[in-house]
């Protein structure tokens, strides 16, 4: 038992994807508006990469109208 189970949890382990943000080429979601941009203040868009979860957080220019 102990012998299927140290292979099973070496099996899940050496399965995982061992993935760091600087080497995941990222596949981004679309923007999102966290905070919309007035003519008063700058606004907030963020999307996120579907394979290692970074967060890409962009400022907007305030709106000119």
């Amino acid at each position: 038992m102990k012998k299927k189970l140290l292979l099973l949890s070496a099996f899940v382990l050496l399965n995982i994807p061992f993935i760091s943000h600087a080497e995941c080429i990222h596949d981004w979601t679309d923007f999102v508006i966290l905070e919309p941009s007035t003519c008063a203040s700058n606004g907030k868009m963020a999307r996120t990469c579907k394979k290692c979860g970074v967060s890409d957080i962009r400022t907007t220019q305030k709106s000119s109208i």
